[in-house]
C-alpha cells in the first residue's frame, strides 16, 4: 500500500451512520466466508447490489456501461464526491467496502481482472474509518510488510501482487475502494 494523495479533512460521521444503516452485498470469495459486502456507488449496474465486473467471478452483469447507482447523489454521501473530485482520471468501478470486525480476507491476488493485469485500471483505498487495528499486508516475493492506512489518505494498492486486510478491532472497517483508468496524471502519482 502506498500512501499517494492526502485529502482535504473533513467530517465522516454523518456519512459513517448512514452506511450503518444501508444493506450490503456479499462479496463472493474464497478467500473470507463470511463478514467482507460491499455497494456500488458507479459501475456496471444502477442498484447499490451492483458490485461485480461483467466476466469476472461469475457476474451475470451483461452490460458494458458504467453506470452511477442511486448512492451516488444521496446527501449524506456528499463527502464521497469531495475525495473522488480529487483524483485526477475517470472511474470504472467505486464501491464502498465493508469489513467486519473480526473478520481477514486472505492472502490473494485480483489477476483475474485483466485491466488490472495490463495496466488499464489501478485500484486506490481510501479508509472512510479507523479503529487502529485493520491491518493490509503485501508481499513482495516472499516478503511481508503490514500497513496501517489512516483516514484522509489515498492509498495505491497493486492487486496484481498478493495482499491481505484483516480487522482486529471492535468496529467494523469502511473503504472507499476507486478503480481509476490510468491516465499521465495517474502515473506521475504512482
Amino acid at each position: 500500500m502506498k500512501p499517494i494523495l492526502t485529502l482535504s479533512k473533513q467530517n465522516n460521521d454523518e456519512m459513517l451512520e448512514y452506511l450503518e444503516s444501508l444493506d450490503f452485498t456479499k462479496v463472493k470469495t474464497r478467500y473470507v466466508s463470511d463478514g467482507w459486502s460491499a455497494i456500488s456507488i458507479q459501475g456496471y449496474g444502477d442498484k447499490k447490489e451492483d458490485i461485480l465486473k461483467p466476466g469476472v467471478l461469475g457476474s451475470k452483469t451483461e452490460t458494458t456501461e458504467i453506470i452511477q447507482t442511486e448512492l451516488y447523489n444521496q446527501k449524506e454521501l456528499k463527502p464521497l464526491k469531495n475525495i473522488l473530485e480529487e483524483i485526477p482520471s475517470t472511474f470504472e468501478r467505486v464501491r464502498i467496502m465493508k469489513l467486519n470486525a473480526g473478520t481477514t480476507i486472505q492472502k490473494h491476488t485480483d489477476r483475474i481482472d485483466k485491466d488490472f493485469v495490463n495496466g488499464k485500471i489501478v485500484r486506490f483505498h481510501i479508509p472512510l474509518n479507523d479503529n487502529g487495528n485493520v491491518v493490509y499486508f503485501t508481499w513482495n516475493k516472499k516478503d511481508r510488510t503490514s500497513h496501517l492506512c489512516k483516514t484522509s489518505i489515498i492509498y495505491y494498492l497493486d492487486v496484481v501482487s498478493h495482499h491481505s486486510v484483516t480487522n482486529k478491532g471492535l468496529t467494523d472497517r469502511y473503504n472507499l475502494v476507486v478503480d481509476v483508468f490510468v491516465n499521465q496524471k495517474i502515473k506521475e502519482m504512482l
